[in-house]
């Protein structure tokens, strides 16, 4: 018997299926991604249903995921999940597949989803909302807050892919500095770059690492570099790190570059 969590993909790429090889072989894949885009904006809410599962079968394909974020599928969705009927369910499902990809992130974003998705108490929502709301980050040379903590963070340097998010393994480079009193520079205490020292692995969101690191480097991507101000009560606090001659009550500076990204997030 087949598991519970394998059904629903195994109906989305039987359906997907029949979009391309029936609604029109003959002109092939362009035909059936607009075949599904007038079923999702103009059908029955049963053949609404059934796209939407389509969707999320063709969206396993990367070249797929080009078409589906150029032809405006982002739209669709939304306009389904804020009628908050029957259809809001399998629509929030394909549209947090969707968030997964950065073009359709950015598709989702014009298409207004940070506004669509902001108070609806569903697992797909939550994901995508902290998808797009990570996509929607401001560039570099702004000191950038994370809300509920105190550490701020700057992009040094854009990423590329997915985000790193909690429960993903992450390998870094990382240097770390006691901060002077203007946080801006400080005395390096360690690096991963120095002679003899090698990359630092870690599972994020989960507490291996101190809670201003740990929420710091949340939404990364493959590439990124950030430099995080870490205040005392999320680094070490009073009790300092005698082993790296950190003080009692210091503020800590980091420099983070991503290195690797294995997904293996937890559904929220």
């Amino acid at each position: 018997m087949l598991p519970r969590t394998i059904l629903p993909l195994l109906c989305a790429v039987a359906i997907s299926t029949v979009y391309c090889n029936e609604h029109d072989p003959s002109k092939g894949k362009i035909a059936s991604f607009d075949a599904l885009l007038d079923t999702l904006t103009t059908g029955t809410d049963a053949d609404k249903r059934d796209g939407c599962f389509a969707l999320m079968g063709l969206a396993e394909s990367e070249p797929n995921r080009k078409d589906i974020a150029a032809k405006g599928f982002a739209n669709a969705l939304i306009d389904m999940i804020k009628e908050n009927g029957l259809l809001q369910e399998p629509a929030l499902r394909a549209l947090g597949m969707l968030a997964m990809d950065s073009l359709n992130q950015k598709a989702i974003l014009d298409a207004g989803g940070i506004e669509a998705l902001t108070g609806i108490n569903n697992s797909n929502a939550k994901m995508a909302l902290e998808l797009l709301k990570m996509d929607a980050s401001p560039p570099g040379g702004v000191e950038l807050d994370i809300p509920g903590f105190k550490t701020t963070y700057e992009m040094v340097k854009a990423g590329t892919g997915p985000p790193l998010m909690k429960g993903d393994v992450v390998a870094v480079h990382a240097t770390g500095k006691i901060a002077f009193s203007d946080k801006k520079s400080g005395t390096k205490f360690w690096s991963t770059k120095d002679k003899g020292q090698e990359p630092f692995q870690y599972k994020a969101g989960l507490g291996k690492v101190i809670v201003g690191w740990d929420q710091g480097c949340l939404g990364m991507k493959l590439g990124e570099v950030r430099k995080l101000t870490i205040p005392p009560a999320e680094g070490y606090g009073k009790a300092g790190f005698p082993d790296w001659k950190i003080p009692s009550g210091a503020t800590l500076l980091f420099e983070i570059e991503v290195l690797e990204i294995e997904k293996n997030h937890e559904e929220l």
